[in-house]
Formats: C-alpha cells, structure tokens, sequence
C-alpha cells in the first residue's frame, strides 16, 4: 500500500497485466465470457476510480439505465417493464448489442470520456486501465477493444459509452429499460418500436457497435417474452430464480499468475508506449452523436444549481429523480439528493409532485420572470431557529448596534470599489482615471465611518457609487455605451447585466439566510418593507463591486455578449432584456465566476464566491447570536473552501 500511495502520488502508477478468466454463461453451455482480472493494487485503484466516475454522472444518466447503480438492479428493472405495461405499452423489441463488453472501441471511449474528467490525472490512470496488457499464461498482449469484464471500472463506464444510446431511445417517444448492453424498447405499437429499434442501430453504428440480430427480437406481452430472466405473459410476471438458487457456468480455463521474473521485467521495461493519448478532438455543442448531456455538468460530483429558462419546460418528478421534459423529450434526468437550489424562469412549469419532493428534500424554488426579476421563491413548512430570529430582531431595533453595523457594510461597499478601480488601474496604466474620482470615493468613506444616521449613510453611498461607476466604466472595452446607472428599468445592456447579476446574488444570500435560521426581510441598513429581502440586500452591498461588477466588465470585455443578444420592446425608455439563448450563456458565465472556475479571475479563491456568500451569511449569525460586531467582507481577505461539497449547476 505504501509503494502504491507513492507511485499515485507521483503520477507512475501503471497497471500490471490482466489475467483472463474464461467461464460458461451457463451451466453445460459451449457459449463462454471471458473476464480479465487485474491484480489486487490495481483493483484498490480502479475501484477509486469507478466510484468517483460514478458520481460525476449519475446526475447525467436517465432513468432508463438500470445496471450498475445504486439503488437499482434486476428488479427495479422488471417492475419497470410491468408499470409501462400497465401504462399502455403492448409491443416491443428486445434488443442485443453483440460482444458489448469486447468491442468497445478505446479510441472513441476515451474521445468522449477525457472533456468529462477535470481532475488532474484521474483521466490518465482511467487511459490506463482501459488500454491495458494482459497475460494469458504465454505471453503479454495488448488489448485493442473492449472494457474488461472484471475491473471494477468496466461497469461505470459501459453506462457512460451507452449513454447516447439512451438518449435517442428517449428521444423517439418511446419507452426504454436497459440493463447493461440488454435493452427492451417499449412501445403502443410494433412498428413503433420497429422505428425505434432503428434509431438504436444507428446511433450503436456511431459508437463502433452493432446489433445482435440473432438475438433482437420482436416481442409482445399477449404472446409472452423473456427480459432479464423474467417471463412477461399478459398481465403476469413470473421469476423462475425465485424458487431457488440460479445454477452457475463453471470455470473453463484461468490463465496462470504471471511469473516474478517476467512480472519484475515488466516493472522495470515499459514494453513500448503503453498509454498512448486518445486525440483530442472538438465536438459540436451537442457532444458526440445522440448525445444531448449538458456542458456545465462535466466532471463535476453534484448538481447544487439548477436553472430552466428554456420557455414551455416541464419539471416532474420520477421516483427518488427530477426531470425536465421539453417538447416531448427529457431534457434533465437526475436524483434530488444533487440539487441544492432550482431557480425557473418565465414559463416553466413545476408539477405539484415536484414541489412537494423540494419541500420534503429542503431544495429552493426560486421563480423568476423570464427576463430575471424575482417573483417569489417555495419554502418549506419547518419551524426556524426561534431564538436566533428573536436575537435578530432585538438587534435591529437596537438602533445604536443598527447604525455601526450599517456603517460597517457601506464602509466595506466603499472600501472595496477603490479595492476594484486599484485592481483594474493596475492591470490598464493606460486608463486615465483623473483624481476627481477618487477623492470624491476617499471622502465619501471617511464620511460613511462618521455619519449619524441611516438616512446620511445612504447619501453618502449614493455619492461614492456614482463617482464609483464613472471611473470603473472607464475600463468598459466592450462597444456598448455607459449612460450611467438605471435600475428601474434598466434601458441598456450593460445596466441590464448588472441588474440580473445583483438579483441573482440577492436571491442566493435569501435562501442560505433562511438555511441559516435567520430571516432575510430584517436587515440594519435597507428598511423593512413588504416583500423586500432587507438582510439579503444589506449583505450584497459590500459584493457588488467586487463580485458582481467584476463579473459583469469581465463578461463585456470579452465580447461575450453582441447587442443581438438583448430585446427591448416599445420605446427608448422601456427595460431592455437578454434574450432567451443569451441567457442560458449568461447563466454558464455565473456558474463560472461564482464557483471560481473562471480562467481571468483570481480573486474568487480556492473556495469560489458561493463559499463567500455562506461564510457571509454564517458571519451574520454569529453577530446577532453572540453580540459581536458586524465585520462583512474586505477585498483582500482569503475566501476559504468551507462548503463540504462542490457546488455546480446545469442549465436548462
């Protein structure tokens, strides 16, 4: 274990040849399955590997897939064929893919498999164990196709190569159970199954697959089939392993362990180049053929963010899973345990079923219009942290404690632009700021630490954010003009981008101060009032220069967004929005920049921006629990990666 931790550590990790196992399918059958063992280290490895594979796209695989997962089998299998029975579905056909686990290309595994691993090295030890060598008791060949039954990588990544298969099976209407390379397609008719059946062949073609024809079959539950061991006639199932143990092939032939002394020249002579690169090539947006698995869910263990902008959606629920149907098709098929936040958009539907696993599961709802203005968001039932709120509320109508922490928060408003205009001078020596600028921002925080009332400190703040905005837009490269700040309506594209970043930051902060105990409409600076989340807005003053302003020049910069991707309808005086596709890739920006994944930002941290918002909000409480003062976030300060998990989202 200590020779292997360090050849992990290293990056020399390599493993040793496989040893082929051959055994009857069945018992006194001539048909035979050939299992190729890898050593024991090997395995200790592979198994590491196939279980963070396994979490990375569980999120992406649809419901349809039954092997190999957790939570499901053989007879979650069945019972899935009986209720689509149930449900209408007469005919099918049982299909076949003919020597899956051998003929797999490597070539095309690893094309699609290495834009969906992020983590150093993870890709190369996975390259590895696919092109391995194996030892058949004479000599060590290499393996040119196929995943080795055996490994425990083989599972994850034969659902992971069958994934477009499903796809496009879901995608002609009809419904689809696959266990392994077994699929049974299910349908009202048989030629609709037939059609179906098609599809699966082409897209099997793609993939360097064929049919088993002598195996694909027709079938019907009027005349009686066999699927996964289970007899299907009329409206009953019968399982025939049930009455007793299911007999086993027995061992045909084991290759013997390879000698130490061919073993130790292995070791020590690489034979060849024995990991060589799968080409990297560039895929279309929509990925290899028939698949429809979204970009911003590569590589990434759980789903915390969902957005569904996409007009007409339809969010279900499925058993313990979410999905997202648009046109007919399912769009996003995951487990709720990944989903953290659902944020929708305009006219998406949320079925009841939906909402009341999000209460049941603590996922936020949070409903936008379509242009992104908040609407209101689904909050489950349970009972807050009482005393916390009792204490939160005895803080603000301390009008004393209210006033310091308020002057606190715009201090570090302040404090942070001179921060952001500092950062950006630097980086463009060129840009002539002047000194009006900055002595008007300079003032404004010496007189925010002084001012003697809530009312004062607001116009102090109104002062530095406009001398604040008419030296940073100095920076602005993009094209579209700066006419100065407007909220309500934002009337131009750039106010239009920074409006719909502080909304979002603004909602974010409301649902984790409600996760937190504390109630988001009680605040020290922004006065309560009817549907205003006054804490939430307080906390996001002292980000908006440096998380969300940033974001937004960063974005504009880059010539990220065209004047095509915003509408404005009526006059020159009305709002002026993104359009529906500009918004799916304002979103993926977000994600981006908020979970420091952006490759120009490097103020984000180890932690990203979320693991801000989350210590902000967990500040917050200790203040008003424990009676310390209000201290928010000054730019400078390390962002620590607190949060247990890896936060991601996926667009609709």
């Amino acid at each position: 274990m200590e020779a292997l931790h360090q050849e992990l550590s290293s990056g020399t990790w390599r493993p040793l040849p496989l040893l082929p196992l051959v055994a009857e399918k069945r018992p006194n059958s001539p048909a035979t399955r050939t299992f190729h063992i890898p050593a024991v280290r090997d395995r200790i490895v592979q198994t590491a590997l196939a279980r963070r594979l396994s979490r990375a796209f569980e999120a992406e695989f649809l419901d349809s897939s039954f092997a190999y997962r957790r939570g499901r089998g053989v007879d979650r299998a069945i019972a899935r064929v009986a209720q689509w029975r149930d449900r209408g579905c007469r005919a099918g056909v049982d299909g076949d893919i003919a020597s899956f686990f051998d003929n797999v290309p490597h070539r095309l595994l690893l094309e699609h498999l290495r834009p969906e691993v992020e983590e150093p090295g993870v890709y190369e030890m996975v390259a590895r164990s696919v092109r391995a060598w194996v030892w058949n008791g004479d000599r060590v060949r290499r393996l040119t196709r196929g995943i080795g039954q055996g490994s425990p990588l083989s599972p994850v990544l034969a659902n992971f190569f069958l994934h477009p298969l499903d796809v496009e099976l879901e995608k002609s209407g009809c419904r689809v159970v696959r266990y392994a390379d077994d699929f049974l397609v299910l349908a009202e008719s048989a030629e609709s199954a037939l059609q179906a059946a098609e599809r699966a062949a082409a897209v099997l073609d793609q993939l360097g697959l064929k049919l088993n024809v002598d195996k694909t079959q027709l079938v019907n539950f009027e005349r009686g089939f066999n699927y996964l061991g289970a007899w299907f006639v009329g409206e009953r199932v019968y399982l025939p392993w049930r009455m007793g143990p299911k007999p086993k092939g027995r061992i045909v032939k084991a290759a013997p362990p390879m000698p130490a002394r061919l073993l130790h020249q292995w070791r020590q002579k690489r034979p060849g180049k024995t990991e060589p690169e799968a080409p990297v090539i560039k895929q279309s947006a929509t990925g290899p053929p028939g698949d429809n698995r979204l970009p911003a869910t590569k590589g990434s263990a759980f789903m915390a963010y969902l957005y569904v902008s996409e007009q007409g959606s339809i969010i279900r629920k499925s058993g313990e899973r979410l999905m997202v149907e648009h046109d007919s098709h399912v769009a996003l098929d995951l487990p709720y345990h990944k989903l953290e936040n659902v944020l929708v958009f305009g006219n998406v539907q949320v079925t009841s079923q939906a909402m009341l696993e999000m209460l049941d599961k603590g996922i936020s709802l949070s409903l936008f219009t379509r242009h992104g203005r908040f609407r209101g968001a689904l909050a489950g039932a349970e009972c807050r942290n009482v005393p916390l709120r009792l204490a939160q509320y005895d803080f603000h109508r301390d009008s004393d404690r209210s006033l310091e922490a308020a002057r606190a928060t715009i201090a570090a408003k302040i404090g942070n632009g001179l921060w952001v205009l500092e950062r950006y001078r630097s980086r463009h020596p060129d840009v002539d700021l002047g000194t009006t600028g900055l002595t008007a921002i300079e003032d404004a925080l010496t007189h925010a630490k002084t001012a003697e009332s809530v009312s004062a400190l607001l116009g102090v703040e109104g002062s530095a954010a406009r001398a604040y905005f008419d030296s940073f837009m100095r920076f602005n490269l993009s094209g579209f003009p700066w006419l100065g700040r407007r909220k309500h309506p934002s009337t131009d594209p750039i106010n239009a981008l920074l409006s719909f970043t502080y909304s979002l930051l603004t909602e974010e902060l409301r649902g984790l101060l409600e996760a937190s105990g504390l109630d988001p409409g009680v605040g020290f600076l922004h006065e309560p009032e009817y549907g205003r989340p006054s804490l939430a807005l307080d906390l996001v003053e002292p980000l908006r220069h440096p998380v969300a302003d940033r974001f937004v020049m960063s974005i504009l910069n880059r010539h990220e967004f065209k004047a095509e991707d915003f509408e404005q309808h009526g006059g020159p005086a009305q709002p002026v929005y993104l359009t529906t596709e500009a918004i799916r890739q304002f979103f993926q920006h977000y994600e981006k920049w908020m979970s420091g994944k952006d490759e120009e930002d490097s103020g984000a941290g180890a932690g990203g921006y979320r693991a801000l918002l989350r210590r902000e909000c967990r500040r917050a409480a200790a203040c008003v629990r424990d009676g310390i003062s209000w201290a928010p976030y000054r730019c400078g300060e390390e962002i620590l990666p607190e949060d247990p998990w890896n936060t991601s989202s996926v667009t609709i």
